[in-house]
């Protein structure tokens, strides 16, 4: 068992519509978690954001918003919802809510992109 507390937790932000981004290492090589605010449009600037090694998993912890996937469709979205994005998948929010989010393998800011 290992419990990380959140004052161990690390603040990361990757874009100006991230409120907070709150790391938790549990030092796990198949998986990570986050607690992460997104206020607005993100990543913003009409791009997109990608994760070219992760899945990620997002739990809704409060608030609303919508998902469009690049390509394909735009999807509502409120508290207690859960999404689910595939590794490569180009996303992007236009929220204010706070996700849950649970990567596999764990996250880093090297696979993380923003594109057109």
């Amino acid at each position: 068992m290992k419990i990380t507390t959140y004052k161990e937790s690390e603040t990361y932000t990757n874009a100006v519509s991230l409120s907070e981004s709150k790391e938790y290492p549990i030092g796990d090589h198949e998986m990570d978690c986050a607690l992460v605010k997104v206020n607005g449009q993100y990543p913003g600037n009409n791009k997109f954001a990608v994760n070219e090694k992760s899945k990620e998993l997002l739990f809704v912890v409060e608030g609303e918003g919508t998902i469009e996937i690049k390509g394909g469709e735009t999807k509502g979205f409120g508290k207690y919802d859960t999404i689910l994005v595939n590794r490569g998948e180009l996303y992007r929010f236009n929220a204010h809510a706070s996700f849950c989010v649970v990567c596999t393998p764990p996250w880093s800011p090297e696979q993380h992109k923003n594109v057109d």
